[in-house]
């Protein structure tokens, strides 16, 4: 069988050779083999179906062949099945597959074996799917999709009867993969994003199987990477924006609970955030604020607080100054006088009137 041209390979790891290979042990009625032949420019597709007691063995020789490299959880099912549909694309390969319950993983010592990374797009059409990757975990929702990325660890739980649909791409299929590939994988992506995608892959593989080929298939594919290339980078920069609110959150917070140190400045504050001065710095920035203008307003906005508080009326106004974190009673009058318009010892004498 002559294989249909492709503008560009996926390297052999990836996809396996188009003319058939059975899985060794897995022939008679344990695997049922289709192709097809291709008009010139289209795209090739094969199905493989395992079923009977060679069932599993043949499916793990079958994904080792045509796939990037995964280690197989323990099958406790005796009447497993399976089976798979690819189409390899001018970038990538697309499979739509049902299977019986079992897990796989990417363990590091298979990624140390690998030529390159893949990016791997998962869609749930049924049955229930987990996907773990970077310490992060997701179920998929109903034709929603998530990405792994093959060149880090990474794991996939698959229920009895789970279908899923698989898009396996290379890096230059997503301008900037690496920069944000830790901040996506295993996260859900919208799922109106998801859907959309997903409609338009299943469109394009019905065309193509179909044999209705009109020369197009480039444009919708090239659409489709667009469209989750919006995704997967809409999906980082929310991701991120998350992670600074909370670290910018939990800087307050830290600012709070020790402003009466005199200690406390932003490198202090750096090193308790684990963050170097210049990324504290920015994260403030962000706010329109510095760290240490944030700490002398904390300092001051308690030291209001007490002198205007009866409870307070035995305290010196140097001992509350020192209380709150001030080392120098003189600067601390002036910065007082400069923030609220008064004196502390004006401050003080309302507080006693009241």
């Amino acid at each position: 069988m002559t294989k249909s041209p492709v503008k560009q390979s996926f390297g052999p790891e990836l996809y396996a050779p188009q003319t058939s290979r059975r899985p060794q042990g897995a022939a008679g009625g344990d695997t049922m083999c289709e192709q097809w032949q291709r008009p010139e420019g289209c795209i090739a597709a094969r199905r493989e179906r395992f079923d009977g007691p060679r069932a599993w063995m043949g499916w793990r020789e079958f994904v080792d062949a045509s796939f990037p490299r995964l280690e197989f959880g323990r099958n406790e099912h005796a009447d497993f099945r399976a089976e798979i549909e690819i189409l390899d694309l001018p970038a990538g390969a697309l499979a739509t597959m049902r299977t019986g319950a079992h897990a796989v993983t990417r363990t590091r010592a298979l990624i140390e074996r690998a030529e390159e990374g893949h990016i791997k797009l998962m869609w749930r059409l049924g049955g229930d799917v987990l996907v773990e990757q970077d310490g992060r975990s997701t179920r998929l929702g109903e034709r929603t999709a998530s990405v792994c990325d093959t060149a880090r660890p990474y794991r996939l739980h698959l229920s009895a009867d789970a279908r899923i649909s698989v898009l396996t791409l290379p890096y230059r299929c997503c301008t900037g993969w690496e920069r944000i590939s830790s901040k996506v994988c295993a996260l859900a992506l919208p799922a109106a994003t998801s859907r959309a995608a997903l409609a338009a892959l299943s469109s394009l593989r019905d065309d193509l199987v179909a044999a209705e080929c009109d020369g197009q298939s480039d444009d919708v594919l090239s659409a489709i990477h667009m469209l989750l290339y919006s995704a997967l980078h809409g999906v980082a920069e929310s991701e991120a924006g998350g992670r600074i609110a909370q670290r910018f959150a939990r800087a307050r917070r830290y600012i709070s609970e020790h402003a009466a140190d005199p200690e406390l400045g932003p490198d202090a504050l750096a090193t308790a955030l684990c963050m170097s001065r210049r990324s504290l710095y920015q994260m403030f920035s962000a706010h329109g604020l510095t760290p240490a203008r944030l700490i002398l307003d904390t300092r001051l906005e308690r030291c209001r607080a007490a002198l205007l508080d009866p409870a307070h009326i035995n305290r010196s106004v140097t001992e509350i100054a020192f209380g709150c974190g001030f080392a120098d009673v003189s600067s601390f009058c002036r910065l007082y006088k400069r923030r609220f318009g008064v004196s502390p010892r004006a401050s003080r004498s309302l507080g006693a009137e009241s």
